[in-house]
């Protein structure tokens, strides 16, 4: 917060307590005027969270009270930031929208504090403003932003672009979007997600690593708002909207490869009400969660980031509870139990189709691995079997030529112990074939094959495009 004088300059400044309420000193009978910042920046630095206009060079929403006399005695001046709404339009500045996404980013950081007083969160812009719309130009400094959604930029930088266009779709009171959101920020920057992003909803079988990434932010967005209904307004004077139950888990699409599947999983996993006939007999809360997400163990994995993954070392570390975790994992027709891996390498949910399984694939050095079959058959960019998972068990460390062959234009990323090596995707390729050189530590290593077509429309259509892969030692 500022105190400002009549010519804006800066008198004053202080930080509001939890409750709103602040001071300052000032000289008697002397002009001056409050301006509330849409920021959120503790006197510990423990976080430091900016709502700005994209489209106005980024500039911090603020609000200003009246310029008035100090006089000579304690003042209490209250500030309210309008929703701008006059009956049928926004007819006058939206003051409060910065202000109601905050409020959803401060419930999450506050609800992750009381399990883990100590965290630090990386710093947070949320790009927000009337004119951020669902065009997708991808030219942020007009709002043509396409979506709500998390992103971090070639800076570095951490930030989240939020919808607000009137009449198309405003997101500023949709909180559990705004927890969404920030639950991949809390991924990349204090968990770990290999998420591929891209379109999704319910009933899509997707890459697991978003079914994943994606479950778990509607889940969050549950849990922080004491709320299992996720709710979206779009549409003429924000009146039609949608919401998703995620705890009822009756998602069309049910497995590994399914959003809704995880976010059930997650939330029952998560909440105090258990239901029979939800298979759901176990009560965690948030601590266990938080602590696994953000383990060591887990962000240097070597598989990818799946329910798999997940599952494996929730079992692990909460062995009491491990038939809890079983029964939502059965009900949900994802493999539990003793035959649970983080590779998935048991699970018998093909989703009906012969180009699903197994998960991953195994490839030993020096012997190719054949008939690995990258589809469209369940759309395409990020959807099932659009990439395919390898496993390559490495002897010595060392350098490894990596050669894929098969299709037009295949690609491939390469990940060891949860970082990404190298990428060859979008390369493009000679006579369809990708290689390359990778040095690698002995142990595990991952690759996620494709067809370039199969994870870009723009590419043309999809095919079924049979991949050969051959690791071999230099």
């Amino acid at each position: 917060m500022q105190l400002l004088d009549a010519s804006n300059s800066v008198i004053d400044e202080t930080i509001s307590a939890n409750d709103g309420s602040y001071a300052f000193h000032v000289t008697s009978n002397s002009l001056a005027r409050v301006r509330v910042l849409s920021q959120l920046r503790p006197t510990s630095a423990q976080w430091d969270v900016q709502v700005v206009d994209n489209t106005q060079g980024d500039v911090v929403f603020a609000l200003d009270g009246d310029l008035s006399s100090t006089g000579s005695s304690n003042q209490t001046r209250d500030l309210l930031a309008e929703t701008g709404w006059t009956g049928s339009s926004y007819g006058r500045p939206r003051a409060s929208a910065p202000f109601a996404i905050l409020d959803d980013v401060y419930d999450a950081i506050l609800d992750f504090v009381a399990v883990d007083s100590s965290v630090v969160f990386p710093e947070l812009r949320v790009n927000w403003s009337p004119n951020n719309t669902s065009a997708s130009s991808g030219n942020f400094d007009t709002g043509a932003i396409g979506t709500s959604f998390y992103t971090r930029l070639s800076n570095g930088q951490s930030n989240i672009f939020v919808l607000g266009a009137e009449n198309v779709d405003t997101d500023e009171f949709d909180g559990h979007i705004i927890v969404h959101e920030w639950g991949h920020y809390f991924e990349d920057r204090l968990s770990r997600s290999d998420s591929v992003g891209g379109p999704h909803g319910l009933g899509d079988r997707l890459d697991m690593r978003v079914a994943f990434g994606e479950g778990f932010g509607n889940a969050l967005s549950g849990i922080i708002k004491d709320d299992p209904f996720y709710r979206d307004s779009f549409s003429t004077n924000q009146s039609q909207g949608f919401s998703i139950d995620v705890e009822s888990g009756n998602d069309p699409s049910v497995g590994w490869y399914s959003e809704g599947s995880v976010q059930n999983i997650l939330y029952d996993l998560y909440d105090a009400t258990n239901e029979a006939e939800d298979a759901d007999s176990i009560t965690l809360g948030l601590e266990p969660l938080y602590d696994l997400l953000t383990s060591s163990e887990y962000r240097s994995a070597d598989a990818y980031t799946s329910i798999f993954s997940f599952a494996t070392r929730l079992r692990s570390a909460q062995p009491a509870q491990a038939s809890g975790i079983d029964a939502l994992l059965n009900e949900q027709n994802i493999v539990s139990g003793s035959s649970l891996d983080e590779f998935g390498s048991n699970d018998t949910n093909d989703a009906n189709s012969s180009r699903v399984l197994p998960v991953y694939g195994v490839v030993t050095v020096g012997t190719p691995l054949n008939g690995i079959i990258s589809t469209d058959d369940f759309g395409q960019d990020n959807k099932l079997s659009n990439w395919r998972f390898v496993r390559v068990n490495i002897p010595t460390p060392g350098s490894y030529r990596v050669e894929l062959i098969g299709g037009t234009d295949p690609d491939f990323v390469v990940s060891q112990n949860g970082l990404e090596l190298r990428s060859f995707a979008q390369n493009g390729a000679a006579n369809g074939r990708e290689v390359a050189t990778i040095n690698f530590s002995a142990g595990d290593a991952v690759l996620a094959v494709t067809e370039f077509a199969n994870v870009d429309q723009q590419a043309g259509t999809g095919s079924d495009t049979c991949l050969a892969i051959n690791v071999t030692q230099n």
